[in-house]
């Protein structure tokens, strides 16, 4: 019974670590969308970012069109963008509308960094793997182990 009380523990845990880390790389890509939209000139401080490493697959399709557009020459806009869904396209338009802030490549760095950490390092899968993780934010925290 506790053994049972132990491993349902561990599986919150798990759970929790992975929507915390899936929803701040979300956000953060919600907000590499808004900025590259509102000036598409930042796409040159993305350019190690991939649509794989995208946790949420509509930014990382939305993100790989526009990329692909301006390295091309292309108008970079919401208006342009292929296969989506009109569901889709107000949702990132909801999110450009939201995103009003200044446009700050330092900001914009930060958010990368987030995307790319979770999509190397969050990945879940088993209990080592969680133990692992544990003990790199810890470390990166600065806490003891």
């Amino acid at each position: 019974m506790m053994e049972q009380w132990k491993q349902d523990q561990l599986e919150i845990k798990k759970y929790t670590t992975r929507q915390e880390m899936g929803a701040a790389a979300a956000a953060d890509a919600e907000k590499v969308i808004a900025q590259i939209i509102r000036e598409p000139a930042l796409l040159a401080v993305c350019k190690d970012l991939t649509q794989a490493q995208f946790s949420v697959d509509l930014f990382g399709r939305a993100f790989s069109q526009l990329q692909k557009r301006h390295s091309q020459g292309l108008e970079v806009s919401l208006a342009v963008l292929e296969d989506i869904t009109p569901e889709e396209a107000s949702h990132l338009a909801g999110i450009c509308q939201s995103q009003s802030g200044p446009v700050n490549e330092d900001a914009l760095r930060d958010c990368i960094k987030t995307i790319a950490y979770e999509a190397q390092n969050g990945r879940v899968s088993s209990d080592d793997d969680l133990m692992n993780l544990r003990n790199r934010m810890k470390e990166s925290k600065g806490f003891n182990t």
